[in-house]
């Protein structure tokens, strides 16, 4: 019977203390293995993402594609294909996506979305 009670307090302890993902902005990395795509952002952008402010406004969010989405996030478009950069806004509504990876236009593209972003929430 203890162990049962200390299993629920520390379930409850857990939920409590662990950050919802869908009460921020972010965006979604929707990756899969051998896709060389993936592994060029994540050698070009990942390293410092979270350190300029298109990564502290979005904080990232990786998905693997083969384990399918989480539940959070069934209620989006199956990606077809990866990369597929999705921008979700703190209701876990889709503002956006980005589909595939090119190193000259990902900057470009985030900016578009954050701006897309910062429109929709002045509307609401």
């Amino acid at each position: 019977m203890m162990k049962k009670a200390i299993v629920l307090c520390a379930l409850l302890f857990a939920t409590w203390i662990v950050p919802n993902p869908a009460k921020a902005d972010s965006l979604i990395f929707v990756h899969s293995p051998g896709c060389m795509y993936c592994e060029m952002w994540r050698e070009q952008v990942l390293p410092m993402y979270h350190k300029t402010e298109e990564g502290k406004r979005l904080p990232l969010r990786q998905v693997n594609l083969d384990r399918g989405m989480p539940k959070d996030l069934k209620h989006l478009i199956y990606p077809s294909f990866t990369p597929t950069f999705i921008v979700m806004d703190d209701q876990n509504r889709e503002v956006g996506r980005i589909l595939g990876y090119n190193e000259e236009f990902f900057w470009g593209f985030i900016q578009q979305e954050l701006k897309k972003l910062d429109r929709k929430k002045i509307t609401s």
